[in-house]
């Protein structure tokens, strides 16, 4: 299977507006977007914020079961067996995506976001201990998603890129996307502390977690 995309990409001036405030704008309209801020703004090769709108497809593990989320109609779940090769299941995953770009910075900046956590290690050191336990943290040991928008913000330019990437077929939604930024609202909420500050987790707790 082949997933076909083109990438369309468009230039905004950013110098009004931060990373953070474009992702307060666009969190709740998009759930499960992504921010990646910059280390450093002093040199040029360092200096860019990005943000993943809306994912088109993912790789998960999660509980010794993978998922392969091409759209609504099509995806794939199986359970990790002793010889199977999470790297070469990501790898064939990424690479069942075809991406024709327009533009140098999409070729750059697109792609798959995500994170491969510490306790998928056990997946790899077939010697480590399990601990079963870990699933308690409901948290993915690898989690790679793909978007249909990525806005990469260049602080050294104060410029917006807009990258789209769109399937065959598919109508752009770029000037959507481009009125949402130039609206200067965002939804704020409010906080108040209610009774007194105290932790979820006692001492012993912590250091069972991470044992």
């Amino acid at each position: 299977m082949k997933v076909n995309i083109k990438s369309h990409s468009k230039k905004l001036l950013a110098d009004l507006q931060t990373p953070v405030s474009i992702y307060l704008k666009l969190r709740d309209l998009f759930p499960e977007s992504a921010l990646l801020e910059s280390s450093d703004s002093r040199g040029h090769e360092n200096s860019y914020s990005l943000i993943g709108i809306e994912p088109r497809a993912f790789f998960k593990l999660e509980n010794n079961q993978v998922t392969e989320h091409y759209s609504e109609e099509t995806e794939i779940v199986y359970t990790v067996e002793e010889n199977l090769s999470l790297t070469n299941c990501l790898n064939k995953f990424i690479g069942r995506f075809k991406v024709e770009s327009e533009h140098d910075i999409a070729f750059e900046a697109n792609g798959f976001f995500g994170f491969t956590s510490y306790n998928s290690t056990r997946y790899f050191e077939t010697s480590l201990p399990q601990n079963p336990k870990k699933s308690e943290l409901a948290i993915p040991d690898m989690y790679y998603i793909f978007y249909r928008f990525v806005l990469v913000i260049d602080h050294y330019k104060n410029e917006l890129t807009i990258i789209e990437n769109v399937e065959e077929g598919e109508a752009s939604r770029m000037e959507e996307i481009e009125t949402l930024l130039m609206c200067r609202n965002f939804a704020s909420y409010g906080f108040s502390v209610k009774g007194e500050e105290y932790s979820t987790i006692d001492g012993e707790k912590y250091k069972e977690m991470v044992r």
